[in-house]
């Protein structure tokens, strides 16, 4: 077997499906005379592989919003009621308050050449409302929900760890999380990008 052989078959068990691979080799025949795949040089072979998959393969970003209501409060146990208040205003009220949060949850990947779905938004609506609304919907953050416990409930602690309970299961849908924006009033929201530069 050529090396160049063997270098297709790798690109094609690693990286795209035997559909697409299909597609990108009946485009690489037209572009280059006609001629099977296997038969090419290998710096020809990898030069036409890599440039077609970058034009077929075009990633989407696609985006499902979500609703809850919960309570909370902003304090630190260890500072005075001063230092609280300073610091965190009308939201350290001991006796907690509520905000209406809005979430955007964005998935990026190429869509399927049989759907044309990066991910079907029904599987991405389960999943948030499972892990996400779920436990927080009409909850007190600071003392109801587990995945939160010890931890400062603010909106950007908030987001980092709802990342992190449907990162997985979106990976396993087919999909891959890009972003996250948790919104906690109309002037106020975070955005996540998983801890990586935007896009």
């Amino acid at each position: 077997m050529t090396s160049g052989v063997q270098d297709i078959r790798i690109l094609r068990r690693c990286l795209i499906s035997d559909t697409l691979f299909d597609q990108i080799g009946c485009q690489l025949s037209i572009v280059n005379c006609q001629l099977p795949i296997a038969n090419r040089q290998l710096k020809r072979q990898k030069h036409y592989i890599c440039s077609l998959i970058f034009s077929v393969l075009k990633t989407v970003y696609i985006a499902r919003r979500e609703h809850f209501n919960a309570a909370h409060k902003l304090w630190r146990e260890e500072w005075s009621d001063e230092k609280n208040f300073e610091t965190f205003g009308k939201c350290s009220n001991k006796n907690w308050h509520g905000h209406n949060y809005t979430i955007f949850v964005t998935v990026k990947g190429v869509p399927s050449l049989e759907t044309g779905f990066v991910i079907d938004l029904k599987d991405l609506s389960t999943i948030i409302k499972k892990e996400v609304i779920d436990p927080l919907d009409h909850k007190n953050l600071n003392l109801d929900v587990p995945w939160l416990s010890g931890l400062l409930a603010s909106t950007e602690n908030i987001v980092i760890k709802i990342w992190e309970q449907i990162e997985e299961p979106i990976r396993k849908a087919g999909g891959e999380l890009a972003h996250i924006r948790l919104e906690e009033t109309e002037n106020n929201y975070v955005d996540y990008y998983g801890g990586k530069q935007p896009f």
